[in-house]
C-alpha cells in the first residue's frame, strides 16, 4: 500500500490556500464576526496525513469521528450565540463544515487526480437542507432534525446505499447535487 504524506513545503501553502478559498461568507455566517482566523486554525488541525492513507468507508468513519469531536470542541467558542449548538453533538454544523472542507480538499487538489473516485466513495455528503430535501425517504425535514450520531450515520448509510446503486429514480437526485460547493 503506498503511503503518502503532505510535505511541509509548497503543498502546505496550497492546503492553506484551499482553506482560505472554502471559507466563504456563507460558511462564516454561523460564526461570530471575529472568528475567521479561528475557523482557519481549526481546519489546520485536521490530520490530513492520516486521512490520505484511508482505504475504506469504515476506516474513514472511525477517522471522521475522532476528528469531528476535536474539531467541534475547537469551534464551540466561535459559533454565534443564537445558534442551538450542543457541546456533545458535532454532527450538524461542525460536521457540515468539516465535510465541505474534506470534499473541497479532495476534489480541488492533486488528490482527486490521484484517486478521486476512491474519495467520492468514502467521504460523507455535505448534509444541508438542500441535500435532505432531495431525499424525503430519510424522514428528516431539516439539518436541525439530526439529533445524534446515530441519525447522522443513518443519513450517511442512505447516501452510500444510493451511491452504490445503478442510476434509477431513487438515486437520481444525487446527480443534481454538486460536490464541494457551498449550499
Amino acid at each position: 500500500m503506498p503511503v503518502f504524506e503532505v510535505e511541509e513545503t509548497p503543498k502546505e501553502k496550497l492546503i492553506q490556500f484551499k482553506q482560505e478559498s472554502m471559507i466563504t461568507k456563507r460558511n462564516l455566517e454561523m460564526f461570530k464576526k471575529e472568528a475567521h482566523r479561528n475557523v482557519v486554525e481549526a481546519l489546520n488541525e485536521i490530520r490530513l496525513n492520516s486521512f490520505i492513507n484511508i482505504q475504506s468507508r469504515e476506516e474513514y468513519d472511525t477517522w471522521f469521528d475522532e476528528q469531528i469531536i476535536y474539531f467541534h470542541q475547537v469551534l464551540l467558542p466561535y459559533y454565534r450565540e443564537d445558534l442551538k449548538i450542543q457541546t456533545h453533538h458535532p454532527y450538524i454544523y461542525s460536521a457540515r463544515l468539516f465535510t465541505q472542507y474534506m470534499k473541497f480538499f479532495c476534489s480541488r487538489t492533486y488528490l482527486f487526480e490521484y484517486n478521486g473516485l476512491h474519495y467520492i466513495h468514502i467521504l460523507h455528503p455535505i448534509i444541508s437542507n438542500q441535500f435532505i430535501g432531495a431525499f424525503p425517504k430519510l424522514g428528516i425535514n431539516t439539518v436541525g432534525d439530526i439529533l445524534n450520531r446515530e441519525q447522522y450515520y443513518g443519513v450517511i448509510s442512505y447516501f452510500r446505499y444510493l451511491l452504490d446503486m445503478k442510476v434509477c429514480n431513487e438515486n437520481e437526485p444525487l446527480l443534481s447535487l454538486e460536490v464541494a460547493v457551498d449550499y
